[in-house]
C-alpha cells in the first residue's frame, strides 16, 4: 500500500492532481483505494502503475480526458482473434468528455447572446419612447 505522498513521488503528480486522478478513476479501482486509520489515502500497487501509465500518456501530449480514453481503451481491449492481435470492445471515449463539455460552453454562449440580444432591443425600445 502506498500513501499519497509516495505516490507523488512515484508518478509526478502533485497531490491535488492525484486527488482529482484518483476521483476520476474510482469506478474503475474496484476497492483498491483505502483510507488509513488516520484517514489517510491509500492505494495498491495496481493503482500506482495505472497513474504511472495515465502519467506518460499526458507526457505524450495527451489531455487527462484523452490520457482516460486510452487506458480506458486498453483495458477494454482483450486478446482473440488470430494469434495475439488485439480486439476492441467498442470504440475508445477519448472524443465524448470533449463534445461534450463543447456542447455545454456553446448552450451558454447562446443562451448569452439570446439575452445580450433582448437587452439591446429594450434599449433600442426605451430609446425610441423618449
Amino acid at each position: 500500500m502506498l500513501t499519497l505522498k509516495e505516490l507523488e513521488e512515484y508518478t509526478g503528480f502533485t497531490r491535488d492532481q492525484l486527488r482529482r486522478r484518483l476521483a476520476l478513476l474510482r469506478p474503475r479501482l474496484n476497492g483498491q483505494v483505502h483510507r488509513g486509520p488516520r484517514g489517510a489515502i491509500l492505494v495498491e500497487e495496481e493503482v500506482a502503475e495505472l497513474l504511472q501509465e495515465l502519467k506518460a500518456l499526458e507526457d505524450q501530449g495527451l489531455g487527462l480526458a484523452e490520457a482516460l480514453g486510452v487506458l480506458t481503451h486498453n483495458e477494454s481491449s482483450h486478446m482473440g482473434g488470430q494469434g495475439n492481435t488485439p480486439v476492441s470492445q467498442g470504440t475508445p471515449r477519448t472524443v465524448e468528455p470533449v463534445w461534450d463539455e463543447l456542447h455545454w460552453d456553446l448552450l451558454i454562449w447562446r443562451a448569452w447572446a439570446i439575452l445580450a440580444t433582448l437587452g439591446l432591443i429594450v434599449a433600442l425600445i426605451l430609446w425610441n419612447l423618449k
